[in-house]
């Protein structure tokens, strides 16, 4: 979440209103720091469990223009553009679609990032949560499917996963903005008071990240390995970059 906040803060000027779609909404931790952050903004968000979002409100209430979109999020970006999300492109979309710790396949193909793109502005981007570990097989078909829609993309995870012998959270960006993620890797820096080290960040080197992973398709597409996956070991401390 503080890798995404901090792209939301470079994106645009500091206080400027954005128009935010978030697919899985969680606590709506990312919909209250742009809406604490950027006061205006304009908010979407789609979540499937109904009475786990309103028992957080409950708990933790919402300030802030946030509509509310409950269903599948694969079934809500295939049909027609609704009034609360289609009507206006947004300038970030944060997808964080996750069953437990498995993201599943309808949500994470070409054909659905295409859906979704259809509804980015031509200034805005995509923040794609993913988990994934040693091989980051998912994340590099991931990154190439993303690369297939989007004119530029990057990848920010944890720099102690660069061993291969850690899982953790991938972010992968995607945006149609010229040169979009240039200049990325300095926008994490003092991105926390606490002792977390800043991210890595792979926009350059991307094509050695995906190095030749195969675009995932509607027909090709599985869901993400679930942490205690075997196949993780098959990677264990291997080069991060293929040679």
């Amino acid at each position: 979440m503080r890798h995404i906040a901090r792209v939301v803060d470079a994106w645009a000027p500091a206080g400027h209103p954005l128009a935010g779609a978030h697919l899985g909404a969680g606590a709506l931790t990312l919909a209250r720091y742009i809406a604490a952050t950027r006061p205006g903004s304009m908010q979407c968000a789609v979540e499937r469990e109904r009475e786990l979002l309103e028992a957080v409100l409950r708990e933790v209430p919402l300030n802030a223009e946030v509509t509310l979109l409950f269903g599948d999020a694969r079934e809500i970006v295939d049909s027609s553009p609704t009034p609360a999300w289609g009507a206006s492109s947004r300038d970030v979309t944060v997808i964080d679609l996750w069953a437990g710790a498995v993201i599943g396949a309808r949500v994470a193909s070409l054909e659905f990032y295409r859906r979704v793109a259809e509804r980015v502005s031509d200034d805005g981007f995509v923040a794609v949560n993913l988990l994934d570990g040693p091989g980051f097989e998912y994340s590099r078909r991931q990154a190439a499917t993303l690369q297939a829609v989007f004119a530029e993309v990057a990848v920010v995870l944890d720099e102690r996963m660069l061993g291969n012998t850690e899982l953790g959270n991938v972010v992968v960006l995607a945006s149609n903005r010229p040169g979009a993620f240039a200049g990325s890797a300095s926008w994490f820096g003092g991105a926390s008071a606490s002792s977390a080290r800043e991210p890595f960040v792979i926009s350059r080197d991307l094509e050695r990240f995906i190095a030749g992973a195969a675009i995932v398709t509607d027909a090709t597409a599985c869901d993400s390995p679930p942490p205690d996956e075997s196949h993780f070991n098959e990677h264990l401390g291997r080069p991060f970059f293929a040679a």
